[in-house]
């Protein structure tokens, strides 16, 4: 295992986010950054079982995402990936928590109408300030 086991990614060509997005799809577990957008993966030694294979495979599968992404610079990420760049952009920083837990909250809620009645309140709410 080497030293260093976090290799990062950045672009100032097309969104970061967006080849994140291709990666996961490929089965690629990466983690996105924020200031500026990045993203990283952490090699474990479950990346080094057929480590050869596995890099070269890592590799195609940023090689194709950039080469896709490069013939379409001006598009947004969408998905998670979209999320996650939304969140940068966001002017006042203090709201991120509440978002983050609102989103938690509907997304393993299992009773649904009480977390879609708790996010209108709290739209309604962020709609007086």
């Amino acid at each position: 295992i080497p030293l260093g086991s976090v290799v990062g990614f950045a672009s100032d060509e097309f969104d970061i986010y967006r080849l994140a997005t291709h990666l996961a799809e490929r089965g690629w577990e990466m983690n996105a950054l924020q200031f500026p957008p990045a993203m990283h993966i952490c090699c474990t030694r479950l990346h080094a079982v057929n480590d050869r294979e596995n890099a070269k495979r890592l590799v195609a599968d940023i090689r194709e995402g950039c080469a896709e992404f490069m013939k379409t610079k001006d598009q947004p990420a969408t998905g998670s990936g979209a999320l996650y760049g939304t969140t940068q952009s966001i002017p006042d920083r203090s709201i991120i928590g509440d978002v983050a837990k609102t989103y938690f909250d509907a997304y393993y809620d299992v009773r649904g109408e009480a977390t879609l009645n708790k996010l209108q309140k709290k739209a309604e709410a962020a709609e007086k300030l």
